[in-house]
């Protein structure tokens, strides 16, 4: 899965130059390449490297002529990897290190000395110890923060379609409340709405079932954020609200292509064309430090109005507001 925890399409951009480490020449001598190093982590670690050089072929900003990127594979993701591979890119000389998560962000961060860094995070990097701050920073890192922080809104756009809510369960993990601090967020939110907010943990599939089986009537409506094991769920939560008829709203809008009743969504199609917009930067000469984080800027709410949801329509006015909608 690439960057995130989330199969979410994400939509090219890019940066037009041919990579592969031709010199350039002028009428003396060759200039060295200049060599962008990327941390090969996770699942497809050579998949999101292409994907990525694919972007910056493709781009209209400029790169250094002559530029070119090279993996650095850290094997398991483990901390030491992570360590050899910013380790070894320091050694070939690397202009600029390149962290697609937010493990291999933390150790580039600490390890790269005065070479800049370039990364995408799910988890907050002042808070995983990527950055110190969001705005200007004394450390040559820049990157992009895309992790999910909707839960407020969405309880709002749950109450607001039915007034008459009150009680919303919220279905996590253990990695959600770890990781995110999920539990503690939702209750927060909820009070904050004037709603009662319940996180129920389940840990796979079958948990799910069980819980909704235990818990389904005992609440007025539902809320499924962004987690591992809401993953693989999802159908299985749109089957049950169908069927129980609660109003339920999702953190992806796949969920409403599936059937669901409502969600809200940010749109993660920037985060790898903005890796590349961020790379390009840096080499051109802009301190890395002086970049703010950068944070999803567009967000989506999808709504169903029609019968096979198992619940009344939304109320006009967030149907109204809804980017898109089934009917």
């Amino acid at each position: 899965m690439r960057i995130g925890r989330m199969a979410h399409a994400l939509v090219a951009g890019g940066l037009g130059v041919l990579l592969g480490g031709a010199l350039t020449a002028d009428s003396v001598a060759p200039l060295p390449p200049v060599l962008v190093a990327y941390l090969g982590t996770g699942a497809d670690p050579g998949g999101d490297f292409d994907y990525l050089q694919g972007l910056v072929r493709k781009s209209t900003l400029a790169l250094p002529v002559g530029a070119r990127f090279r993996m650095f594979l850290a094997p398991g993701d483990s901390v030491a990897a992570l360590e050899h591979a910013v380790v070894e890119a320091r050694r070939a000389d690397a202009a600029l290190i390149v962290a697609p998560t937010t493990r291999s962000a933390r150790v580039a961060a600490q390890n790269a000395g005065s070479t800049p860094v370039v990364f995408a995070s799910y988890e907050d990097p002042v808070a995983a110890g990527v950055v110190r701050s969001m705005q200007r920073r004394e450390e040559p890192v820049a990157g992009i923060f895309f992790g999910d922080r909707l839960d407020g809104k969405r309880l709002e756009l749950l109450r607001d379609a039915y007034p008459s809510v009150h009680r919303v369960a919220v279905i996590g993990d253990q990695d959600w409340v770890r990781s995110d601090d999920g539990p503690r967020r939702v209750v927060e939110e909820g009070r904050r709405l004037g709603l009662e907010a319940t996180p129920l943990l389940a840990e796979s599939e079958a948990e799910v079932r069980a819980l909704l089986a235990a818990e389904g009537e005992r609440h007025d409506a539902w809320y499924l954020p962004i987690t591992n094991v809401s993953v693989g769920s999802r159908k299985t939560v749109i089957d049950t609200m169908r069927r129980i008829g609660k109003p339920c709203i999702y953190a992806g809008t796949e969920t409403v292509t599936e059937g669901g009743l409502m969600a809200y969504a940010q749109d993660l199609s920037f985060i790898w064309p903005g890796l590349a917009e961020l790379i390009a930067r840096v080499l051109a000469g802009e301190s890395a430090g002086a970049i703010p984080i950068v944070r999803p800027q567009r967000f989506v709410l999808a709504v169903r109005t029609g019968p096979e949801t198992g619940v009344p329509p939304p109320d006009l006015r967030v149907v109204r507001r809804a980017d898109i909608v089934y009917r």
